[in-house]
């Protein structure tokens, strides 16, 4: 669940704004910049000075259509006393142990916890180096939150570039990391170049490194993949339909003022990125008179067919037999 604070208001202007409909609600997701839909409303106490004392808040919640998070947009009201209203995880050189154990104490008590990237690493003469999300795993290990990214790979910051621009302006992408540079691009409609560094466009290299629909795989650095594809290993390319795939390999930012890059056009799938991909399953259970057995959901209340994930150390037959039963 992503926490979304509103700032400046007390209880009882809360609560009357919350009577008479007039609480507006934002309509972007804070995580992903994804469209939000009503999710209903839960119930917090909060103190109030005066006779009215302690008083039920509710808080009102909406579910993102893009990255499936419920985001509870919470007063700020409601924040514990002496807990900022976020934390914000970023690059930095000097970051130690005492730093992170506060950012994770303040997270545990309600501050919300954002993220300016998730890059794990970025390439330097020596080897890649510790990034953002090197310090952002840790943070998130300690607390068990997952936090909000406001840049790479998520779309917003895109689309916040996008908004300065004229109308029908056309934008591309250019990075070296396929995990946040192109699969941001393309979260957000835009045509993603890669930079790998000895690559020449158009050459056999490149298509060694990144044949058609080719794809450095999640685990592994553009930089270490490209050196294996060149001595003959294939990358390993799930589907030319995956978000992190290139539409151009570049070897450097001059091959761009330069003729020949191919640039494949991204069309976007019809559907958005996954995060993860869990494994779940189904059943159509049919009796003798050919009836289809439905159940009705517990999270948003509509009829579907018996359906659910696979949990840690179960079969795909013990998680039917669990759905159905």
């Amino acid at each position: 669940m992503v926490l979304s604070l509103f700032a400046g208001q007390d209880v009882r202007s809360y609560l009357a704004a919350e009577k008479a409909g007039r609480l507006r609600l934002p309509r972007l997701c804070p995580a992903c910049g994804g469209q939000l839909w009503g999710h209903g409303c839960y119930e917090r106490g909060a103190n109030e000075t005066g006779p009215q004392g302690y008083r039920r808040i509710p808080v009102h919640r909406g579910r993102c259509r893009q990255c499936g998070r419920t985001v509870s947009f919470l007063p700020s009201f409601l924040r514990p006393e002496g807990v900022p209203e976020a934390v914000v995880v970023g690059a930095d050189e000097h970051v130690c142990y005492p730093r992170i154990r506060q950012a994770s104490c303040f997270i545990l008590a309600g501050a919300r916890f954002v993220a300016t990237n998730a890059d794990a690493s970025f390439p330097t003469p020596d080897g890649p180096a510790p990034g953002t999300g090197a310090i952002v795993r840790a943070v998130e290990a300690a607390t068990g939150r997952r936090p909000q990214i406001v840049g790479k790979p998520y779309p917003l910051m895109f689309r916040l570039a996008l908004s300065t621009l004229p109308p029908n302006t056309r934008a591309v992408m250019v990075g070296d990391n396929p995990e946040t540079d192109i699969l941001g691009a393309h979260r957000a409609g835009l045509p993603g170049i890669l930079v790998v560094r000895g690559v020449t466009p158009g050459s056999p290299a490149q298509a060694a490194v990144f044949p058609p629909g080719a794809l450095v795989p999640a685990a592994r650095g553009p930089l270490s993949s490209a050196v294996e594809a060149e001595d003959g290993a294939s990358p390993a390319a799930p589907t030319p339909r995956d978000f992190r795939t290139p539409d151009a390999v570049i070897g450097s930012l001059l091959d761009l003022f330069r003729t020949g890059v191919p640039l494949r056009g991204w069309v976007p799938p019809p559907y958005p990125w996954p995060e993860r991909v869990s494994p779940g399953v189904a059943a159509v259970v049919v009796d003798s008179e050919r009836r289809v057995l439905w159940v009705r959901r517990n999270d948003n209340g509509l009829w579907s067919l018996p359906s659910g994930r696979v949990e840690p150390g179960e079969t795909v037959q013990e998680a039917v037999r669990r759905e159905v039963l």
